[in-house]
């Protein structure tokens, strides 16, 4: 059985070689293209770990569109390639599985806006803010003169925030409070009593809502009294009184939001933690029927909803067999 990556030996590589995954699915600057020529240059197993994530498509033709970035001359199919090579045939690989950006739309009079399983949403607010909402969410919307307030009742959005010190910006999800002015975060609900918060620009303050019955109420209760403050480049778990935060890196904030794109991506997370996240996307359900399949360790980068392409993943590189079951479920199994 093969792996793509030697964990946890080469975890720090594996990381900066994901984020280099996800540059290059924005395309690179000129600068960062000589960023990643150093990185590759600095040590041989930098450009090894590229190749590994590279096998995960099998689309060695497409090289000769990234050539010229490279300067370097279209060579035949072969796994034995200039490192260079295996970062144009990651990015000619990236184009071909990326979803095509869903439309902005304008907010409406309605102020409640939902998505269905695998669907994302991109809505321009009154007020010059962007929100998105990710796969089965549910947000409302209500505006006044002294506040503008999103009432999350389940999912996922990211608001990218306009900036009005006179009107705060405040998201309300289970028993917390959100308060930013003009900033970009991104607010998950986990369960009835558990918010993920992360903090893409600027900071926020956190406050707890359980004695507010109304959230339209905290017009007249301003967020005097913060709990707690999130800043850029940080995460926290929010679950009663228990408030845990920490630095997160690029990588890690790069995957977190690569859902916006349309895209899912692993950076060694267990099968187990693998299927319970391309579930959240899709009707049909992985189950792990073989235990001891839990903890093997993916890496990749997926299209929303691409269930063939994480199958054929797990069958070539890690022996995994598949069935489909009458309940729309996917059994995956140990190769006999």
């Amino acid at each position: 059985m093969s792996n793509i990556v030697d964990f946890p030996n080469q975890e720090k590589r594996f990381d900066e070689a994901s984020l280099w995954i996800a540059r290059l699915d924005r395309k690179l600057t000129k600068s960062e293209e000589a960023e990643l020529q150093h990185w590759l240059a600095q040590d041989a197993e930098n450009g090894k770990v590229l190749m590994r994530l590279a096998q995960l498509w099998d689309k060695m033709d497409r090289l000769s569109l990234l050539s010229e970035i490279f300067q370097i001359q279209p060579r035949k199919k072969s796994y034995t390639m200039h490192y260079a090579v295996a970062a144009s045939f990651l990015f000619a690989c990236l184009g071909a599985f990326l979803l095509m950006p869903f439309a902005v739309e304008k907010a409406t009079p309605e102020l409640a806006y939902k998505t269905s399983v695998g669907e994302q949403r991109k809505i321009l607010l009154d007020d010059g803010s962007t929100l998105i909402l990710n796969t089965d969410s549910q947000v409302k919307v209500v505006y006044s003169p002294k506040q503008r307030l999103l009432l999350l009742s389940r999912g996922e959005i990211h608001v990218d925030v306009a900036h009005d010190t006179s009107r705060p910006l405040r998201v309300v999800a289970n028993d917390k409070v959100v308060q930013a002015v003009g900033t970009a975060f991104d607010v998950r609900v986990l369960s009835s009593n558990k918010v993920k918060l992360w903090v893409t620009e600027g900071r926020v303050a956190i406050a707890d809502n359980k004695h507010i019955e109304n959230p339209v109420a905290l017009e007249q209760e301003p967020l005097n009294n913060p709990n707690l403050f999130i800043s850029k480049g940080e995460k926290a778990i929010l679950s009663g009184v228990i408030q845990q935060v920490e630095k997160i890196s690029d990588g890690e904030m790069t995957a977190q939001l690569s859902w916006q794109q349309g895209t899912i991506v692993f950076r060694g997370e267990t099968l187990d933690e693998a299927v319970l996240e391309f579930n959240r996307y899709s009707d049909q359900t992985f189950v792990i029927h073989d235990s001891s399949l839990k903890q093997i360790r993916i890496a990749g980068v997926f299209k929303i909803g691409d269930t063939p392409s994480l199958l054929s993943t797990l069958h070539n590189n890690f022996d995994i067999q598949y069935e489909y079951d009458k309940a729309n479920q996917i059994l995956l199994t140990m190769d006999k």
